[in-house]
C-alpha cells in the first residue's frame, strides 16, 4: 500500500451506490459514491464512475480534481447528455474516480465557513490538497489494487494536481492539466508568490494545454 501522509491514514468506509441518474444514452455504468475517512475526523468525498465488472479489468484509474470554484461531480459528472468527463473516460474503459476536495461538494467544511470570510484566514492551501489527493490516490490504490494513478486537474485543480505530481512521481501514471494558467506573472496584487514547481523525469506522459486524452 501507497502511505505518503502518515498524519492521514485512511479508513475506508462502505460504499453507497450514487444516486445521479444516468444521462439518456449514456452506457450502462456503475457509479458508486464512497469517503475517505481522514485522521482529524474530516472526510473527503470520491465518487467512482466505471463499467460494470471487476476494476482489475480497466484501462487504467483515472482521477479527476475540480477547480477552485465548482466542486467534483458538477464539474465532471453531470447527469445531462454531454455533460459527463466521468462517464466519457469510463465507457472508453478507465476506473475513474472524481474527487471533492474538503471545503467542497459532499466533503467535509472547515468550521471557519460558518464564520464570515473577513474573519478567517485562508482555509484550504496547497498543501491541504496535496494531503487530500495523497489520501485519495491511497484509497484508489485499495479500491482498484494499482500502484499508479493518472491524474486530471482542472484550472486551479491542474496546479494542485501539479504540486502532487511534483512530489509523489511515483504514484502518478499520467498528469493532464486542462485549462490551467500558464505563462503568467508571478506577481499579483493580493497572492504570495509561490514556490516554483519542478515536474520530475518518469511520468508517463505531460500534457499541459486546453485538450488532452488519456490513451
Amino acid at each position: 500500500m501507497m502511505s505518503h501522509f502518515t498524519v492521514l491514514p485512511l479508513v475506508l468506509t462502505a460504499a453507497m451506490m450514487a444516486a445521479a441518474p444516468a444521462s439518456a444514452g449514456e452506457p450502462d455504468l456503475v457509479r458508486v459514491d464512497r469517503f475517505v475517512e481522514l485522521r482529524t475526523g474530516e472526510r473527503l468525498f470520491v465518487r467512482e464512475v466505471r463499467r460494470p465488472g471487476a476494476a482489475s479489468e480497466a484501462n487504467s484509474a483515472v482521477l479527476l480534481i475540480h477547480g477552485a470554484r465548482v466542486p467534483g461531480v458538477a464539474s465532471f459528472d453531470l447527469p445531462v447528455a454531454g455533460g459527463s468527463l466521468a462517464a466519457d473516460l469510463a465507457a472508453d474503459g478507465h476506473l475513474v474516480y472524481v474527487l471533492d476536495i474538503r471545503g467542497y461538494g459532499a466533503s467535509s467544511r472547515p468550521a471557519a465557513m460558518n464564520r464570515p470570510p473577513d474573519q478567517s484566514a485562508p482555509l484550504i492551501r496547497t498543501e491541504d490538497v496535496v494531503a487530500d489527493i495523497s489520501a485519495t490516490v491511497d484509497a484508489i490504490a485499495k479500491w482498484s489494487d494499482v500502484s499508479r494513478v493518472s491524474l486530471v486537474g482542472w484550472a486551479t485543480g491542474g496546479h494542485w494536481a501539479g504540486a502532487y505530481a511534483s512530489r509523489f512521481p511515483q504514484t502518478v501514471d499520467r498528469l493532464v492539466l486542462y485549462n490551467t494558467l500558464y505563462g503568467g506573472s508571478d506577481r499579483h496584487p493580493t497572492l504570495v508568490p509561490a514556490r516554483r514547481l519542478k515536474i520530475p523525469t518518469g511520468l508517463g506522459r505531460l500534457v499541459s494545454n486546453r485538450s488532452a486524452v488519456i490513451g
